[in-house]
């Protein structure tokens, strides 16, 4: 078994290609989330209609916003 560290901005190639996805916040880098991706593999590009990789999709979208009003002063 092989391990690979991939570093992305797009969600989308993060959903598809990783089994976990640690999503890092603004200054300081810190880990927001650690995300197990559920797809089975081998993974086929026809995979990104299912309803699972969406769920995964949209969690990721989800947390910077999380984050980011979180931190807006009161």
């Amino acid at each position: 078994e092989k391990t690979v560290v991939f570093v992305t901005h797009s969600l989308h190639e993060a959903a598809f290609l990783s089994d976990r996805v640690l999503v890092m916040s603004k200054q300081p880098g810190r880990i927001l989330a650690d995300i197990a991706v559920t797809l089975p593999t081998p993974r086929e590009p026809e995979m990104m209609r299912l309803p699972e990789f969406h769920q995964t999709y949209d969690r990721l979208f989800e947390l910077p916003f999380a984050e980011s009003l979180q931190r807006r002063p009161q």
